[in-house]
């Protein structure tokens, strides 16, 4: 159910400590986890065209923002 891997998940992030393995999660679980952020879920490429980010690009965009703001 979608609703609870939202509660699952994102609620219990706040940290980098909390952040599990890239395995543990889905693309969509990830996408749910940078809303919580308000992290952008897509990017302008080098041509101008708007670009999804990877499950992998996701996950290292999180863990960035959490190491970043580890301090509030």
């Amino acid at each position: 159910n979608q609703t609870d891997l939202d509660s699952n998940n994102d609620k219990e992030i706040t940290t980098i400590d909390d952040l599990k393995n890239i395995s543990s999660y889905t693309k969509f679980d990830l996408e749910l986890i940078a809303k919580t952020f308000s992290l952008p879920l897509t990017y302008i490429d080098s041509s101008q065209n708007r670009k999804i980010y990877k499950k992998e690009e996701l996950y290292n965009l999180i863990k960035d923002y959490l190491v970043k703001n580890k301090n509030n």
